[in-house]
């Protein structure tokens, strides 16, 4: 990952001109960006924003690593699907600490043109 000034540089030492630029995670927002990856059903808004907090809460991560390791036991997903699922486990909190400590933003905004 970069830090935000590598990705201004970017753009300038390309030649684009940075006509606006903005972190949208930083806008004042009650419910924060990565709140699905959280795992909070309290948060969700919507019957399938519902749904995808629940899968990531502790009883749905039980759930869909039982059945993953089930289907991968009998030969269903190949071998090695639990593993990479265990690694995904641990990029997901990785991305939700990132976005709380705001050291990680996927929502960086920026307009610019290219000079003629």
């Amino acid at each position: 990952m970069r830090p935000l000034k590598a990705s201004r540089d970017a753009f300038d030492n390309v030649g684009f001109e940075v006509l606006y630029e903005e972190d949208l995670a930083e806008r004042p927002d009650p419910i924060p960006w990565y709140y699905p990856l959280e795992g909070d059903i309290f948060k969700a808004q919507t019957l399938y924003d519902l749904f995808m907090c629940w899968r990531i809460s502790w009883s749905g991560r039980l759930i869909s690593h039982s059945a993953i390791w089930f289907m991968e036991k009998v030969g269903i997903m190949p071998k090695g699907t639990v593993e990479v699922t265990e690694q995904l486990k641990h990029a997901l909190k990785g991305i939700v600490d990132g976005g709380k400590t705001k050291l990680f933003t996927p929502m960086y905004l920026v307009v610019a043109r290219k000079p003629e």
